[in-house]
Order: C-alpha cells, then structure tokens, then sequence
C-alpha cells in the first residue's frame, strides 16, 4: 500500500501520507482416515494402509509506504507514517484410526505384507511485513519533519489469536482391533510445522532549514507459536502380529520458527540556526 505526498508552494508547503496494509489469513482444517466396525480388511499379496496428511500453507506479503516530500519558501511541514501487519494461522487435525476392526496384510515382496497406519502434518506459514515511512521537510525558516514505521506480524500454528493453544492434531491409533501382517505393522505420526517470518519496520525524517527538527519512530512487534499433539498407539486389541519386519510405533515432532526482525530508525537535521533530530 503506496501512499506519496509531494507539497511545494511559494510559501507554506505542508505534506501527509498514510500508508497502511492489512493481511489477514485463516486455515482450519479436519482430515481423518479411518477404518471402523470392519470385521476383515484383508489385503492378498499386497499392503493395507490408514494414513492422512496434512500440508496447509500460508504465504503472506504485507508491505506499506509512505514518502512525504515537502518545500516551502516560508516554513514546511513533513509527516509520513506506514504501518504493515499480517495475521496468520492455522488449526485442525490430521488423525489416522483404526476401531473395531480386523486388517490382514499377506504377501513376501516389497510392500506386500505389510501394515502403515501414519499422519504427518506440514503446516507452513511463510510471512513478509514491511513498513517503511520517508518525511522530508525544505524551507528557510522552521522546518519539522516527522516519520512513524511500524510493522506487526503474528504466526499461529495449532494456536488461537487471542486464547490459548488449540493444538493441531496428529495422532496414529488403533482401538479394540486386531492386526495381522506377514512383513511387518507400523505405526507413526509426524508433525513438522515451520513458521518463517521476516518482519521490518523503517523511518526516515529529514529537516533542512533555519530551525530544523527531525522526528522518527520506527518498531515492530512479532510472535510465532506452533502448538501440536503428536500421538502413535496401539490400543486395546484382540491380537497384533507379524511373522517378519517387526513393529514399530513412533511419535516425531521437527516443527521450526524462523524470525527476523529489524527495526530502523534514521533522523537527520540540517539547520543553519537551531537542529534537533531524535529517533
């Protein structure tokens, strides 16, 4: 969201510009597979497979600018002010079950013979925020000049915006069921939610004249949170067995935040009486 205001008179020159963006982005999502109340899911001479996946995405740019130019011959006044935020998140379940059932896999090569009850969850949020906001302030007498840059950025994975965590759910389970496989049973959940952010917030006020003063502010605020309930079980069952390739139940969790955050703040005041620049 660009916003430029270019002000030049022979005598007072007065300049505003507000740029502002907003960005606001919301997945939920209820995945299962399931196999329930089957007496026999047999698979001959090949694999029987209970699996979900869940791979939602954000991608999210929220940039704003404002460029204020202002020349006057008797006094001038610069104001710029850019502000930026994103809101993103990302909630749901991911789950694979098996209840009251019967699986048989046979077989003696490759996949055949074998038993996979997996989830895995990728939830991604990628999110870019920039604010940027440039007063420049010319004239022979007073001569303020004032820029405010602010940039907000909040990445929730398995959380609420403003309550507590909602985890996402990856869970691979079995429940009053009996498993039976020549190659071997696995089962396995995966969660590997990332959140990359890159958040920056820059001002720039610039005064030349006989009195000048010179006003920034530049800052941001950012918080990332990933929240998952990761579970692999056999439960209650009436038998599980593998004549080769064993048994195998896992749980893993890899999930990453990435954050850069930088605030820039530069003032300059150029007088030939009096100068004041604060940032």
């Amino acid at each position: 969201a660009p916003a430029i205001a270019v002000a030049a008179s022979a005598d007072k020159a007065t300049g505003v510009s507000v740029g502002l963006s907003i960005s606001r982005n919301d997945i939920r999502t209820a995945m299962e597979a399931y196999i329930k109340n089957v007496p026999l899911a047999k698979a001959t001479n090949g694999k029987v497979t209970v699996s979900a996946t869940e791979s939602a995405s954000i991608d999210a740019t929220s940039t704003a600018s404002a460029i204020t130019v202002a020349v006057g011959l008797s006094s001038s006044l610069a104001f710029s002010g850019g502000g930026a935020t994103a809101v993103n998140s990302i909630r749901g379940t991911a789950n694979a079950n098996v209840t009251s059932s019967s699986l048989v896999a046979t077989g003696a090569s490759g996949e055949a013979g074998k038993i996979a009850i997996t989830t895995m969850d990728t939830a991604q949020i990628d999110a870019t925020v920039k604010a940027l906001a440039v007063a420049v302030a010319v004239s022979p007498d007073t001569t303020p000049a004032v820029a405010i840059g602010f940039s907000l950025a909040r990445n929730f994975i398995g959380w609420t915006e403003y309550g507590g965590s909602d985890p996402l759910q990856v869970k691979a389970t079995t429940s009053s069921t009996q498993l039976t496989a020549d190659r071997g049973i696995t089962v396995s959940a995966t969660g590997n939610a990332t959140i990359t952010a890159v958040v920056q917030a820059t001002a720039v006020a610039v005064a030349v004249g006989k009195t000048g003063l010179a006003l920034i502010a530049g800052g941001l605020w950012t918080d990332n949170k990933i929240a998952m309930t990761i579970e692999a079980g056999l439960g209650s069952s009436t038998g599980i067995s593998t004549a080769a390739g064993g048994i195998s139940v896992t749980a893993g969790d890899t999930s990453t935040i990435t954050a850069d955050a930088q605030a820039i703040a530069v003032s300059a005041s150029l007088a030939g009486d009096t100068a004041l620049a604060l940032a």
